[in-house]
């Protein structure tokens, strides 16, 4: 019996030690078994064959931004398309007087011409008051002579409207460089009259005038009236100095030019500013 027991004891210890041993070797197997993530490195790097495996990229990467210069935003190749100019009348006209000077300038400038009723003129262009058209005629065969004419001594075939704004602006009176401007200005205010004072540094004699009764100064003036600006040409016959209306009420400041006057043309001009009212 002793025997026999001791057999049943020995079996047992026997058995425990067999399982513990296979429990040990089944742990040790998949205890170091790869994970899922690697035995799919391992899988992909052995389907692309020996120097073309794809290196492992970490899952904390991330792919550079592209920066807002690089934006693919379309760029516009397109021509812009220019508006189109404004298009201005050209005019017939007839003298209606007995006799029309033609002058250098829309005003009492030097006249450069003559006309008389019934002759045919081409109008181009008018004066920002419309009250002086730019003409031409041709004086001689062949020859062709443009200046200013009052327009009320042309009776017109159009409508003024039309017609180009010439002055001031795109026409330029003559200018003679050997006449000085006038010097010492002098600009004061009272109430709504400007008054301005000046040198002539020219004293021209009289055979270097027009005639007698031609100015020696000319003032183009910006003068405000009744909350207007108008343009108005004022021709001084031999004073140095010039009296003019400028009322309040004006957004822009009212100015002027003054030139020294000869029978060859204008010197260059001085800017006036004068005093707000």
């Amino acid at each position: 019996m002793t025997d026999m027991k001791t057999r049943k004891i020995l079996t047992g210890v026997f058995i425990v030690l067999i399982v513990a041993v296979l429990f040990s070797a089944f742990k040790f197997t998949f205890g170091n078994s790869p994970s899922p993530d690697a035995m799919k490195e391992l899988t992909e790097t052995k389907g692309a064959g020996a120097g073309t495996a794809t290196p492992k990229v970490s899952a904390t990467e991330t792919k550079k931004p592209i920066p807002a210069t690089e934006t693919f935003a379309p760029t516009s190749t397109e021509t812009p398309i220019p508006l189109p100019s404004p298009t201005f009348a050209v005019l017939m006209g007839r003298v209606n007087v007995a006799r029309l000077t033609c002058r250098s300038g829309p005003g009492p400038y030097i006249g450069v011409g003559s006309l008389v009723k019934g002759n045919n003129v081409t109008v181009t262009g008018r004066d920002v008051t419309s009250k002086w058209f730019y003409v031409g005629f041709g004086a001689d065969a062949g020859s062709l002579t443009e200046c200013w004419v009052e327009a009320k001594a042309v009776n017109l075939n159009g409508d003024i409207t039309s017609l180009e704004n010439y002055y001031p602006g795109k026409y330029q009176i003559p200018l003679w460089q050997d006449y000085k401007p006038p010097e010492n200005i002098r600009i004061s205010r009272f109430d709504n009259f400007v008054n301005i004072l000046w040198d002539d540094p020219n004293r021209l004699e009289l055979s270097e005038r027009e005639n007698g009764r031609s100015p020696q100064f000319i003032i183009e003036a910006w003068v405000c009236k009744e909350g207007v600006l108008e343009f108005t040409v004022l021709g001084i016959l031999d004073n140095t100095n010039l009296i003019i209306e400028d009322e309040a009420g004006c957004a822009t400041p009212s100015s002027g030019l003054l030139y020294s006057a000869g029978k060859h043309g204008y010197s260059t001009p001085v800017q006036l500013d004068w005093p707000k009212p």
